[in-house]
């Protein structure tokens, strides 16, 4: 007897994190670590489900809310890439 599971795809909640002090800032040959910290995020987020939700907060010497949850359908997720494109250099961070 073969038994069978059932995958259910459940929605998820992702919170991204992104630093964005200066060093957030530095060369990588054709880009720096900003910008493809940013494309991977959209990158990620377009293949996400219109019943998944993602939020960003940016930090520097302090944290902030850069946007709230928002569903993933397409306007949510083209709000969320305009969000994550307003993000700009910070000051530098006390973490270590």
């Amino acid at each position: 007897m073969t038994r069978y599971t059932r995958i259910v795809a459940v929605p998820k909640d992702v919170l991204f994190l992104l630093d964005f002090s200066p060093s957030m800032y530095y060369n990588l040959g054709s880009s720096d670590r900003m910008t493809v910290a940013k494309q991977a995020i959209i990158d990620l987020v377009a293949d996400y489900s219109a019943e998944d939700r993602v939020a960003l907060v940016v930090f520097d010497e302090s944290g902030r809310i850069v946007s709230q949850w928002t569903k993933c359908d397409n306007r949510g997720k083209d709000n969320f890439e305009g969000a994550v494109m307003t993000v700009y250099q910070g000051e530098g961070t006390n973490y270590y």
